[in-house]
């Protein structure tokens, strides 16, 4: 897990909304909705954006918690 990653050589960091992604990534190879989710007592909700940066490279998995960035998950290369 990691607090932050490049994206196209601007630096994403945990934290970060679902916009201010997609400002500095692009739209993502893969979005999903999870939905709401119990998290510490109270439901959030939560959505996931896969990001495939080529060839190579290692994939991206990004996991917000009501719009906001919480997780940062390298995946297999491509």
């Amino acid at each position: 897990m990691a607090d932050s990653f490049r994206c196209h050589n601007k630096v994403v960091l945990v934290g970060y909304s679902t916009f201010e992604v997609k400002d500095k990534c692009g739209t993502p190879s893969y979005e999903e909705d999870i939905g709401y989710v119990k998290v510490d007592n109270e439901y959030v909700n939560v959505k996931q954006y896969i990001y495939d940066f080529g060839r190579g490279k290692l994939l991206k998995t990004l996991v917000f918690h009501n719009g906001k960035l919480v997780q940062i998950n390298d995946g297999p290369r491509t």
